[in-house]
This record gives C-alpha cells, structure tokens and sequence, in this order.
C-alpha cells in the first residue's frame, strides 16, 4: 500500500533493530510510557525471544524477517501513533545505529488481522 496519509490505520507495528534482547530490563518501563501502543513481545531468529501479554499472533509475526531481531507491538492508532513508539523506543539507546537514518523500509501491510506498518533499520555495524 502507497502511503500518501498518515492517518492510515495502524493495528500491528514490527520494528526490526537489532538486540531487541538488550531492552529485556527495559520493557516494564516501555510499557508504562508508551501511548496507544501496546509491546506483545521480542522476536527474533524465528522464535520469540520475550512474551508479555500471550496476545501476539504467528500470522503476524510472519512479517518479521526471521535474521533480524524485532520488537512486535499492538497499535491503537494510525502511522503518527506508530512513528512516535518509534522515536521513544530509540530514546533507550539499545543499539547505537538504531537512528532514523538507518531506515531502509518502510510498508503498511495488509492482512486480516489488520494493517501491520513494518518498519526496517540497518543497523550491522561495520
């Protein structure tokens, strides 16, 4: 799907980072601070790293690419929603290349869960 309006839906963000893991001591405080989102797990290596709330589903996580390491989060709201979670996630400096200019993708996918927004950061050092 073309984006031309933020104000597209957003009901599943897939953010693909890199050492997803490292937010592990971070996510009870993710959790309180993040605004119409909702963080259901870590993904990563074709398996889930971190559950939170049992309510992720495979068909969803089938959008994450399997090497990369993703944070999988439930959104009330649209692109704007999706993009703020992002800026706030990068504010735990997890990983030092996970910037928004190392965004190489980024996509709405429809499914009939919902619309996923797939967000992919370059973030291999070296």
């Amino acid at each position: 799907m073309a984006i031309t309006n933020l104000n597209v839906r957003v009901d599943y963000l897939i953010v693909q980072c890199g050492y997803v893991e490292r937010l592990i001591p971070q996510m009870e405080r993710i959790k309180e601070v993040a605004f119409a989102v909702k963080p259901l797990c870590l993904y990563g290596s074709g398996e889930v790293i971190e559950e939170w709330t049992g309510e992720y589903d495979y068909g969803i996580l089938k959008h994450a690419e399997k090497h990369k390491s993703s944070v999988v989060v439930k959104v009330n709201g649209n692109i704007n929603t999706a993009l703020q979670f992002v800026s706030d996630l990068m504010d735990y400096d997890h990983c030092a290349m996970f910037r928004w200019f190392c965004l190489f993708k980024f996509e709405i996918i429809e499914t009939p869960q919902g619309n996923i927004c797939r967000m992919l950061f370059d973030t291999e050092s070296g």
